[in-house]
């Protein structure tokens, strides 16, 4: 009799393990007939099991659409709908999640509060705003529920110099960092700008053609963890670059010859006099969040605290 149940439990532990997983169609339809919470564990299953399938698309939808009605968490819905645009542009459901972006976005402009409506008037750069070039940028206004949207980017390419203007709704906050070339991987130098809790308008394409060898390449990214956007341009190993900020454009000049560069980016009128300059990097940001302590705090929260506590120091 022992060998018996022995040889039974043999056997359905062999048949449990080769058992054949669900099929993306199967886990499509259990979702449908889900409820809400079920559905979104299995709608996840399937993106995560099958991410080439052509259901994969439409799972994010109906996550979307799940988060907004019933769950009410248009923040979790925005960010399935950007992982759809961003992961499968050419899917059959890009143009319904477009459309269904443009209603969260209107919703979300329903129910601002009027504490949101006094940080959007302040929020508004003056009419002659001083042009100010920094590694690390965040005006008065921002704050972690801010939001912007990069509305066009224009190039401008002429004889030994590119230019790349970024056009925002406001002014932006944003960090910059420059990768070196790759002397093993022959990788040119990368300069990145991660601007948080941003977004480019429907509009504007994901790359930027450049008729320029200064800027081989240019891309947009939306960046779903610090919910925003990167913008990273490739440059020649002799590039040089500089940042101007003009209210809410952001103006990249790139030149083989150094002051010219430095000629382009401010007049001597706009700039202050400084024998130096003090650059403050906090070391992380964006997706890179650092060490994250026992309650959820992360490094990158109190490396940027630090920074702009001794940023302002420095200005005083």
């Amino acid at each position: 009799m022992k060998r018996l149940f022995l040889m039974v439990t043999c056997l359905l532990l062999v048949t449990t393990a080769f058992a054949a997983p669900p099929t993306d169609q199967t886990l499509f339809d259990q979702a449908k007939g889900a409820d809400v919470q079920a559905a979104i564990k299995l709608y996840n299953q399937l993106i995560r099991d099958y991410p080439q399938s052509s259901l994969a698309d439409d799972a994010f939808l109906n996550i979307a659409k799940l988060r907004h009605d019933p769950l009410h968490d248009d923040v979790k819905a925005r960010r399935a709908l950007d992982a759809l645009l961003e992961r499968y542009p050419k899917g059959d459901t890009v143009p319904e999640a477009r459309k269904f972006l443009s209603v969260i976005a209107r919703s979300e402009t329903t129910k601002q509060s009027p504490e949101t409506t006094v940080k959007e008037e302040i929020a508004t750069p003056p009419e002659k705003p001083l042009a100010r070039n920094d590694s690390m940028r965040e005006p008065s206004w921002f704050s972690r529920d801010a939001k912007m949207t990069l509305l066009k980017v224009t190039p401008n390419v002429k004889e030994k110099l590119a230019t790349v203007t970024l056009e925002f709704d406001h002014e932006p906050a944003f960090t910059s960092e420059v990768i070196p070339y790759g002397p093993r991987t022959k990788t040119l130098p990368q300069l990145i700008l991660d601007i948080p809790q941003a977004r480019f308008a429907e509009t504007q394409e994901p790359r930027i053609n450049i008729d320029s060898p200064l800027v081989p390449k240019v891309a947009l990214k939306r960046r779903l963890l610090s919910n925003g956007i990167e913008v990273r341009m490739s440059l020649a190993r002799n590039a040089h670059h500089r940042i101007q900020v003009d209210g809410s454009r952001v103006v990249i000049i790139i030149s083989t010859d150094e002051e010219r560069v430095k000629g382009n980016v401010q007049s001597p009128s706009e700039t202050k006099p400084s024998s130096l300059t003090i650059v403050v990097d906090p070391g992380h940001g964006g997706d890179d969040h650092g060490a994250v302590g026992k309650r959820g705090t992360k490094e990158k929260d109190i490396a940027l605290a630090i920074a702009k506590r001794l940023a302002k120091e420095l200005k005083a």
